[in-house]
Formats: structure tokens, C-alpha cells, sequence
């Protein structure tokens, strides 16, 4: 993912369901990730952002990024749309 620009969007579609990422956008879960069927909206579209040896995801919608909770580093953990505070899970 060398040769990316930054302005542009992605899905991130799963290899085995089809389906694609999306941020939740309405009740308690407001933010958090699932799998859908893509429709195109801008909460199915990301940016993604080199820095350094590091990518950074975007929101379309709300450019909040995608972060791993809590900075944990194991199978499971969920991941979640925040606002950019810097932190390395971001």
C-alpha cells in the first residue's frame, strides 16, 4: 500500500463474507465497525494516510479514524471510529 493518495477512498471489503466496512451511524453503537452490504455511502469509505512505516485509516463520512481499543495488542480486540488523539492504536 506503498502508492496510495491520500485524497482518494477505499471499501475495505471481507475476503470471505463480500461484504464491507462500515461505521455504524445511528443508536449505542454509534461508531463502532461492521460488516454490511456495500451501498456506497460515506460511511463505507475510507482514506488512508502513510506516516512513516504506518497507515492510518480514515472515516469519509466523519474523518474520525479507526482505533484499536484500549492500544491492546491481541486477537479480538474491537475497532472502533474516534476522533485522532495521536495514540499508536490510531
Amino acid at each position: 500500500m506503498n502508492n496510495f493518495n491520500s485524497t482518494d477512498t477505499y471499501s475495505i471489503k471481507s475476503k470471505s463474507s463480500g461484504r464491507s466496512l462500515d461505521v455504524r451511524q445511528d443508536g449505542e453503537f454509534t461508531g463502532h465497525l461492521i460488516l454490511w452490504d456495500y451501498y456506497g455511502a460515506a460511511n463505507q469509505q475510507f482514506q488512508f494516510q502513510q506516516v512513516g512505516d504506518k497507515v492510518k485509516i480514515r472515516s469519509k463520512k466523519t474523518q474520525k479514524r479507526l482505533t484499536v481499543a484500549a492500544n491492546l495488542h491481541q486477537n479480538g480486540v474491537p475497532v472502533l471510529e474516534e476522533s485522532y488523539e495521536g495514540i499508536s492504536g490510531q
